[in-house]
């Protein structure tokens, strides 16, 4: 392959003002500028021009979604007949996401969730193909860091005695480098990794271990049919308070018997886990208010998690009433277990949730954050999508794609060509080839 300054120069390609020859092409975007650059391939001659201002919504797809239009796109994939012919809505959902995609209308960042999931397939290359596609290399922060991060924020509040306020959750606040709203660049860099065999089999035995305890506890709720949502709810904000605090006291212990030759320091003691960072964070926003004494400083966060102020972190209550939904339908008797992805979503969409303009969730997940006791208390403006209401979503992207104005469209010819809504069903294919 031979790579030169025209192989940066893409389609579509349009006169040249000064050499007048077709190969007059898009080079580079300049978001920080809102400009992009056009270059001649024949007199190298260049010229910038004004990219509109956009704002995108925000739409997180879960796993399965993505799992389903690999297998619609996926000649080689095992079940791609099986999916097109039983289940043609996951090739409808692709064009339809494509083309509001690449209308600037919509970004679908990845997740932390995404990459380990997607680290169990066989076909794991595919799935990150796709996701990386509509998320335009995008990443949330992982669900513990934007539970931190809330509270970080709502504590400092406290401390200002403004604890009415609750922390930000604008999308911009979890995702790196601030470009949500930036113009997809014509160019996309993947790095390519390949999940250790040993982490991915170490993954899947915490995440069936986690399950295992999950199970036990539905077990209790089963027998527990005289309790209220609410009970259940404030049993689990309590819990992520007892969490905390059982760390902080274990971790002392911890360092005393090093510090007395009763252990001995491993390497797992120097790196922090999340617990650990959270204290960190607290003891720093305390600090940076002018708080100086460390026990005092302890108790105030001791205080701090004890109270009701953790109803204000949207991420602990969100996981709470999720938990609480789930608690309901086992001392309804329900006789379905809870499914290992509808717990594993149950941190996905409690971190989630609050920064997303839509979401396509399980059906289950569904159903609880609709839930009449659950909804009006989850404090966000999200639409929720599931398998249960698929179609209601391809309304949704149908209403977006329509609010495209003459103005934008135009733009759009200019910059992808005048079939810039053709949707790009050869990806994986392509992607093979390279």
């Amino acid at each position: 392959m031979r790579i030169t300054r025209a192989s940066f120069i893409s389609a579509p390609f349009t006169v040249c003002p000064k050499c007048h020859q077709e190969t007059f092409g898009l080079l580079v975007i300049w978001n920080s500028d809102n400009a992009y650059t056009k270059e001649c391939t024949n007199c190298w001659h260049k010229e910038n021009f004004p990219l509109p201002k956009i704002k995108k919504h925000i739409v997180y797809l879960d796993q399965f979604v993505f799992d389903g239009m690999v297998k619609s796109l996926d000649k080689n994939n095992p079940k791609n007949e099986k999916v097109l012919r039983e289940n043609p809505y996951w090739l409808e959902l692709f064009k339809k996401l494509d083309i509001a995609h690449k209308a600037q209308l919509i970004v679908c960042p990845d997740s932390f969730f995404h990459q380990e999931e997607s680290s169990y397939s066989n076909y794991f290359p595919s799935l990150k193909t796709i996701y990386e596609h509509f998320s335009d290399g995008i990443t949330f922060y992982q669900h513990e860091a934007i539970c931190q991060q809330q509270i970080f924020e709502h504590f400092k509040n406290y401390l200002e005695g403004k604890s009415e306020i609750e922390p930000s959750t604008e999308p911009e606040d979890i995702v790196s480098w601030n470009q949500l709203h930036r113009w997809n660049a014509p160019l996309r860099i993947s790095v390519g990794y390949d999940m250790p065999e040993d982490i991915i089999a170490q993954s899947k035995q915490e995440k069936a271990a986690g399950y295992d305890d999950f199970i036990s506890i539905c077990q209790r709720w089963k027998k527990e049919q005289g309790r209220t949502i609410d009970e259940w709810y404030r049993e689990e904000v309590t819990g992520y308070a007892k969490s905390v605090y059982q760390w902080i006291l274990q971790k002392q212990k911890r360092l005393i018997d090093i510090w007395n030759g009763l252990a001995e320091l491993t390497l797992d003691d120097a790196f922090p886990t999340s617990w650990e960072q959270l204290i960190r964070g607290m003891l720093s926003v305390a600090t940076n208010y002018g708080m100086n004494d460390s026990l005092e400083i302890y108790n105030c966060i001791k205080t701090y998690l004890f109270s009701t102020q953790l109803d204000y972190i949207p991420a602990v209550r969100i996981k709470a009433l999720l938990f609480a939904g789930l608690a309901n339908l086992e001392a309804q008797g329900r006789k379905k277990p809870v499914s290992e992805g509808v717990f594993t979503d149950v941190n996905m969409v409690s971190s989630l949730l609050p920064y997303c303009d839509a979401i396509f969730v399980d059906k289950e997940n569904q159903s609880i954050l609709e839930h009449g006791h659950i909804s009006h208390r989850l404090g966000v403006k999200t639409k929720i999508f599931s398998l249960r209401n698929k179609e209601d979503f391809l309304t949704y992207l149908d209403e977006l794609i329509s609010s495209i104005t003459p103005v934008h469209r135009k733009f759009l010819e200019n910059y992808y060509g005048n079939k810039w809504d053709t949707p790009y069903l050869s990806i994986l294919n392509s992607d093979k080839r390279k």
